[in-house]
C-alpha cells in the first residue's frame, strides 16, 4: 500500500507493507480496516489495524470453521451517533458482511448469483447501497 499527502497536490508519503493482497480498505477512529484477498497459500480476511501497523483484530472464519472471505474488496464504516459497524462486500462470495467493532461478525447477506457486488455505501436510516458491476 502506499500512502499520500492530497492537500494541495498528490504527494507520495510513504509505502506501508502488508502481508498478502489487501484490495480493500477503510479508516476511521485512528485504524484501518483491510481487506484481502483468498489465494492457495493465504486465507482471505479483514483485519483491524493500528495506524502504527499493529493489528488489532483479524477475521478470518465463522464460528463453525467455514472461511469467510474470498474477495472482501470494498469496506465502509456505518457511524451512528454511540457506535459503528463495518460493511464489507465479498465480490469472490457475492456477500455483504456486517461487523461490529471488533470485527465479530453480526450479519451476512447473500446476494443474488446474478449480482456482482463492487462498491458499497452506507446511505443512513439503516440502508446500504451495493453497486453492480453485472452490467
Amino acid at each position: 500500500m502506499q500512502m499520500f499527502n492530497v492537500k494541495d497536490a498528490i504527494i507520495h508519503v510513504k509505502d506501508i507493507d502488508v502481508k498478502g493482497c489487501c484490495i480493500g480498505i477503510e479508516y476511521f477512529q485512528g485504524r484501518w480496516i483491510r481487506g484481502y484477498i483468498r489465494t492457495p497459500s493465504i486465507m482471505g480476511r479483514v483485519e483491524m489495524v493500528f495506524k502504527e501497523g499493529d493489528i488489532l483484530h483479524t477475521l478470518t472464519t465463522h464460528s463453525s470453521g467455514i472461511d469467510l472471505f474470498e474477495k472482501p474488496a470494498y469496506i465502509r464504516v456505518d457511524n451512528t451517533t454511540d457506535s459503528y459497524r463495518i460493511l464489507v462486500s465479498d465480490w469472490g462470495k457475492k456477500t455483504v458482511y456486517m461487523l461490529d467493532s471488533e470485527l465479530q461478525l453480526l450479519q451476512a447477506f447473500e446476494l443474488p448469483s446474478s449480482v456482482e457486488p463492487m462498491g458499497l455505501a452506507a446511505v443512513g436510516e439503516g440502508q446500504i447501497l451495493v453497486a453492480d458491476m453485472a452490467c
